[in-house]
């Protein structure tokens, strides 16, 4: 959330674009990212129509310079440490409050030292020195994580070009531990693991002096690796699972376990290390193709935009189970030797299993009519009119889930300047969604906005403030902001298969699970905002307040 829940409906995220195409965060490299800014009130996030309900994250990459190719190398390595994580309280002195808690529950019979309860003094004892740790074990699960753990990234950038041709080339290369200590017999790495490969080429053409293109390639492939528990169900059996009932495993090397497990209370050394493994491999590219065109022979600011994207996301999944021979054991036979209880048997480590595979594909277009002149010196003026349309379609859904799933924009801003003191906007956005009835399907989200630039008056120019007030600027602005992220088709209705043993014979019928909703429409909602933007300093400190 950027300024709080908006909606509940859903829908809460920010609109995020890369390079001016709606694409995740996670996509970049920090070393390709060239600006990166937030928009947050009505008036700035109108002309991305419904899509910026939420506020807008606007990530631009590195683009070429004119200039001799200049090659940048990063290499980064960290180490780290959990801020906290839960100690457990030793055998011995978690037996001894449970001792006491009995004798409180008995009414506190003569002395507490004298008191015999689940555990006796014997038995207490031997806890505490630790003289059998097979049988009275001090099972401390926490040292199942590792104190540390690290991370790394390497990039390489190359960026130049001449007057006509730029371009800007990177690679990166990430790779983070998990906090588990790993120790398998098949020798797999059970703990977490992500190693991510970043590639990008921004290439920057000037076809004729009024004319330039741009393509955008960039791609990521990514790798995931983890025990075949999951992280949760072992820190789950980790906090859970007693610390003096069982060892990690016997002193004989045999692995223990409980004889009913419950409620998460299950070896969790066994969890970790002895249940298999999962791999993840996912890999995405993204491609965009933009043409800029001056149009100063009609009119002088004039100019068009086009760019079209294709976007593509694939992940598949990969697991391997196995489940060890486990036993339990409270007491040893004449000899010494532990007497086994076989609680598991063994099955060994899978062949590998296709467990998920799920893939995206997005299209987006979009066209502009740009407008920016400045009159006399004093009179600045903007004009901007956009349709974009966004198309997404799923693979291995279910249902209608698996139609292209498509939303239109039509927005337009116009602004005025004068004297780069007084600013004053208004913008409008056009939103047809198909999630909603025919009829409701498009909204339309005006938003006007005024600024007054206090630092640019000649009484604070003339002023010795000026000498450290670089910016001073008032601002508000109100405008309409709507949701369409409530789940696709939801206003029509759907049908439901199923089959019916009648008269002993199997007859299938249908019939409407869901009935059609002609009133489904946009949720909406209104916006204020004022505040100022205050810089000292040659704005070395700066402060921006709102009230909202």
């Amino acid at each position: 959330w950027i300024r709080g829940q908006s909606s509940y409906m859903g829908g809460t995220n920010p609109l995020i674009l890369v390079d001016g195409v709606p694409r995740d965060m996670n996509d970049i490299d920090v070393d390709e990212i060239e600006t990166f800014t937030v928009l947050k009130d009505a008036a700035a996030t109108a002309v991305y129509g419904a899509e910026g309900a939420n506020g807008v994250v606007l990530i631009t990459s590195k683009r070429g310079i004119a200039q001799k190719t200049r090659v940048d190398i990063n290499a980064q390595f960290s180490i780290i440490t959990p801020t906290r994580l839960p100690e457990l309280m030793d055998s011995y002195n978690f037996l001894n409050m449970f001792t006491e808690a009995e004798w409180n529950d008995a009414g506190n019979p003569g002395r507490f030292l004298d008191f015999v309860g689940t555990y006796d003094r014997d038995i207490l004892e031997k806890y505490r020195t630790g003289a059998d740790l097979d049988l009275y074990p001090n099972s401390d699960w926490m040292e199942l994580l590792s104190e540390h753990t690290t991370n790394q990234r390497y990039t390489i950038n190359f960026r130049g070009g001449s007057e006509k041709t730029k371009f800007f080339a990177s690679g990166a290369y990430y790779k983070e531990d998990g906090i588990f200590d790993s120790n398998t017999s098949e020798g797999y790495n059970a703990n977490t693991g992500l190693q991510r490969f970043n590639l990008r080429s921004n290439v920057d053409m000037d076809i004729t002096s009024t004319t330039k293109l741009s393509i955008d390639l960039s791609g990521q492939y990514k790798t995931r690796s983890q025990s075949a528990s999951s992280s949760d169900a072992v820190f789950g059996a980790i906090t859970v699972c007693p610390v003096f009932i069982i060892p990690f495993y016997y002193s004989d090397g045999s692995l223990s376990q409980l004889t009913r497990e419950a409620d998460q209370r299950t070896n969790p050394y066994n969890l970790l290390n002895q249940s298999g493994y999962t791999k993840t491999w996912s890999a995405s590219v993204q491609s965009k193709v933009q043409l800029e065109q001056k149009l100063d022979f009609i009119t002088k600011g004039l100019s068009v935009r086009g760019a079209v994207s294709f976007d593509a996301d694939f992940t598949s999944s990969m697991k391997r189970t196995k489940k060890p021979a486990t036993f339990f054991s409270n007491k040893r036979d004449d000899f010494g030797n532990l007497i086994m209880q076989s609680v598991s048997v063994e099955e060994a480590l899978s062949d590998p299993v296709k467990s998920s595979t799920s893939g995206e594909k997005r299209i987006y277009i979009e066209g502009a009519l740009n407008y920016k002149r400045l009159f006399g010196e004093k009179h600045d003026v903007n004009g901007i009119l956009v349709y974009s349309q966004k198309e997404t379609q799923y693979q291995n859904v279910d249902g209608l889930k698996l139609l292209p799933y498509r939303k239109q924009n039509l927005v337009g801003r116009i602004s005025y300047g004068y004297d780069s003191r007084y600013m004053l906007e208004g913008s409008f956005g056009m939103t047809g969604s198909e999630n909603f009835a025919e009829g409701h399907r498009w909204g339309i989200f005006p938003a006007v906005g005024a600024a007054w630039y206090i630092s640019n008056e000649s009484f604070i120019r003339n002023h010795s403030a000026a000498k450290w007030l670089s910016k001073l600027k008032l601002r508000t602005s109100y405008g309409m902001t709507g949701n369409s992220e409530i789940g696709v088709y939801k206003s029509l209705a759907t049908v439901k298969s199923e089959t019916l043993l009648l008269n002993g014979t199997r007859n299938s019928y249908s019939y409407l699970n869901r009935l059609p909703n002609s009133d489904l429409k946009w949720e909406k909602t209104a916006q204020f905002d004022i505040g100022f933007d205050l810089g000292l300093f040659n704005n070395r400190i700066t402060l921006d307040a709102s009230y909202y």
